[in-house]
């Protein structure tokens, strides 16, 4: 996945100027289902490390129909409402099963009223429509893309040339950072390895190592499930820094310099969702 959807860049910046002003244990409305780290462009700039193809955790990270099913029967336990699911990568159409994720979305969260809106996010290389054809041969959920209610988000062209490098920590540079926004505007993150708490939060902590923050269970407010987050993952995030969240080029700081190379000689393997 590019460091963010395209069409997210201006939530993302105007993140850095509210993060401060934010109720931090927020009721979670949105959620970001990463069913898988395969990519076919491997953006330099990428959020989620998808072009450090050697990171071992990438490997076998495909979201599975039963990890599906269990994030699905949590949110009607629960009694969730959500406003809207996110289904990202990597790139979510080299997904073999994605046909399989969306009539079961559909018909076991949106048709009870557990999310309103689904979004698939792509980089537009995939001719996303012939794979969908099969998923749209049924007439109701063919009815849901006609009405909006499920979406296809492909990036513009070149769209990663505006993303921001990532590989530097603000706490390498003596940078201040705080919680941004993007965990509210955008969601929590579920992958193959459990629940975190955004999209940038999940692989930063898996390259990190602080599996402690992987929850399996659905996180029903925030500030609940991740008390300490802006002292342990946001330390090396851009997100909430205003020195970092527009610079176009930049060093891999030791922080990351170092998680990258203990990651690949003494890999902490992840507990599966």
């Amino acid at each position: 996945m590019r460091i963010i959807p395209w069409v997210k860049h201006k939530i993302y910046r105007a993140s850095i100027s509210i993060a401060g002003k934010i109720d931090k244990n927020w009721r979670v409305k949105y959620i970001q289902l990463e069913i898988t780290y395969r990519c076919n462009k491997l953006c330099e700039k990428c959020n989620r490390f998808c072009n450090l193809t050697g990171l071992p955790y990438l490997r076998d990270a495909d979201m599975k129909i039963e990890q599906i099913e269990k994030f699905i029967n949590q949110v009607r336990r629960k009694n969730i409402r959500l406003k809207r699911i996110q289904i990202l990568g990597g790139e979510p159409f080299l997904h073999p099963r994605l046909n399989e994720f969306i009539p079961m979305l559909f018909y076991k969260l949106m048709i009870p009223g557990n999310v309103s809106r689904i979004e698939i996010y792509t980089n537009g290389l995939i001719d996303s429509g012939n794979i969908l054809k099969a998923c749209r041969l049924d007439p109701a959920i063919d009815k849901a893309f006609i009405q909006k209610r499920i979406v296809v988000v492909a990036s513009p062209k070149k769209a990663e040339e505006s993303f921001i490098y990532v590989l530097s920590a603000p706490v390498d540079l003596g940078f201040k950072w705080d919680v941004c926004s993007l965990p509210r505007e955008c969601g929590v993150l579920l992958n193959t390895y459990g629940y975190w708490p955004g999209g940038t939060c999940g692989p930063i902590a898996l390259l990190f190592g602080l599996m402690k923050y992987a929850k399996y269970d659905f996180p029903e407010r925030f500030r609940d499930a991740w008390p300490n987050v802006k002292e342990d993952i946001c330390r090396y995030c851009v997100s909430g820094c205003k020195a970092l969240v527009d610079k176009k080029d930049g060093c891999v700081t030791p922080s990351f310099k170092d998680a990258i190379s203990n990651c690949m000689k003494a890999p902490v393997v992840p507990k599966k969702f």
